[in-house]
C-alpha cells in the first residue's frame, strides 16, 4: 500500500530509481523465481515512465525495453 501511494505521486514520462525490480523484468533470481513488484509493473503499464534503473537481484543484470520503458539492473 505505501508503495502504491508514492508512485501515485510521479508523473507521467517519468525516470524511476528504485531498489526493486518489477514484477517479470529483470527480476530472475539464480533460482528461477521472479521476486519483482507487483505494484512497480502496474505503474510502468500506467505512467509508461522513460527509464527505469533497479538493482536488487544482482543475478538479473541487464538493459532491456519493455513497450516505451527503458530499464536497466
Amino acid at each position: 500500500e505505501e508503495v502504491e501511494e508514492v508512485l501515485k505521486k510521479f508523473p507521467e514520462k517519468c525516470i524511476l530509481v528504485t531498489h526493486s525490480p518489477p514484477k517479470f523484468l529483470l527480476d530472475k533470481t539464480s533460482t528461477g523465481l521472479h521476486v519483482g513488484s507487483e505494484k512497480l509493473l502496474e505503474f510502468i503499464e500506467e505512467k509508461r515512465p522513460i527509464l527505469v534503473i533497479c538493482g536488487h537481484i544482482h543475478e538479473a543484470k541487464g538493459v532491456m525495453k519493455y513497450k516505451d520503458t527503458i530499464l536497466v539492473n
